[in-house]
């Protein structure tokens, strides 16, 4: 918690957090939310990796970079790769000193030891529990169903299937860090090399700022990164038809774009100058409006945004059908809904000619099934 003497919070907070000590691991922890401790307890045990440091080194890469250096020796190599304790240093002087300094929302004047004066509000209103971390995540995932869904496969050559795609979630892990601040940040799009490895979100454990807001914008951050991820160094091909790459032809092209009107290419202009021309920026903006207020069927974005959206991060079954006879979701939605049952056919054949076959088919799989359906 950043806590480090009575004289600094005073007796009446120092009791409350002492509390709060006793029902953290009930509180503030499950599978995929923790407290900076019990995050770097999971690093040393081998079940988490580190994180990518500010060059966007992750661990390999850092100890690679020491070699090069001269500051390892190559005989030290194999030691260094496996060394849990290294690992969690290099956890704490990197992720940890710069993420907490990040979510404080002081980034000139930031204290990391817990003051009086830090706390705005009652404590326990003020504490991100996983219960209204979950919470705010269940109610984007609500509209936005696909953001954490991962693309898996599955194989049984005895059944004759080589590999078949199918979808899975994939649920991002939020770290808490000990300080009471105003921001959050989607730290990472996926844990590992692998795509379908969870992301990483750190909040600070005490916030007085509106947790919806903050949980949206880590939401469209990780949209945008886990999208580039996937597709390398074609994220801005316009030929690949994903996200980032519409809303990057988009962004670049919208002056002559001739379906936008003089007002909506100057509200373009407005929108990239107050993201100091960050597209992911920009595009976190745009998805902030599109689940807080296009999702209810409140206008406010223009037809090639919401195209863009629509086509990328399709709305919910029950908020689809709220939409679905506006003429400006109606050709979309139902294109989705075909694609949508022409997968879970296609996946639901192989799921009975593996059963057929006396194979098993994973949960996971069968699980994709209810995705499909979403």
């Amino acid at each position: 918690m950043g806590y480090i003497h009575y004289d600094a919070i005073g007796d009446d907070l120092t009791n409350e957090l002492a509390d709060i000590m006793d029902r953290l691991d009930t509180l503030c922890q499950s599978e995929h939310v923790f407290t900076i401790y019990s995050w770097l307890r999971a690093v040393y045990a081998g079940e988490r990796e580190p994180s990518r440091n500010e060059l966007d080194l992750d661990y390999r890469g850092f100890v690679l970079e020491e070699r090069k250096s001269g500051n390892i020796s190559e005989a030290d190599m194999p030691n260094w790769m496996n060394d849990q304790e290294q690992k969690v240093k290099f956890e704490m002087n990197n992720f940890f000193v710069s993420a907490n300094r990040t979510t404080s929302g002081k980034m000139t004047s930031f204290c990391p030891v817990l003051t009086k004066e830090d706390f705005g509000a009652e404590v326990m209103k003020m504490l991100l529990t996983k219960a209204k971390l979950e919470e705010a995540m269940g109610k984007i995932e609500e509209v936005d169903y696909g953001i954490f869904l991962r693309e898996g496969f599955f194989t049984d050559m005895e059944a004759g299937v080589k590999s078949e795609s199918y979808l899975k979630r994939v649920q991002p892990d939020i770290i808490l860090l000990p300080n009471c601040g105003m921001r959050a940040m989607m730290w990472q799009e996926c844990g590992g090399i692998k795509v379908d490895s969870p992301g990483r979100f750190v909040f600070p454990m005490f916030t007085f700022d509106d947790l919806d807001k903050l949980m949206i914008y880590c939401c469209g951050a990780f949209r945008w990164e886990i999208c580039r991820k996937e597709q390398g160094s074609r994220w801005n091909d316009i030929g690949s038809e994903c996200l980032t790459s519409d809303f990057y032809d988009y962004f670049t092209f919208y002056r002559k774009n001739k379906d936008l009107s003089a007002e909506n290419k100057e509200k373009v202009k407005t929108l990239l100058k107050s993201s100091r021309n960050n597209m992911r920026e920009a595009f976190t903006k745009q998805y902030t409006i599109w689940i807080n207020f296009e999702a209810q069927g409140s206008i406010r974005l223009n037809k090639a945004e919401r195209n863009i959206l629509n086509k990328h991060c399709t709305f919910s079954k029950a908020y689809r059908a709220k939409v679905a006879n506006h003429p400006m979701y109606e050709q979309v939605i139902s294109r989705h809904e075909i694609k949508c049952t022409q997968a879970y056919n296609h996946l639901k054949t192989m799921i009975d000619k593996v059963e057929k076959n006396e194979g098993e088919v994973p949960e996971e799989v069968r699980k994709g099934l209810e995705y499909l359906r979403m």
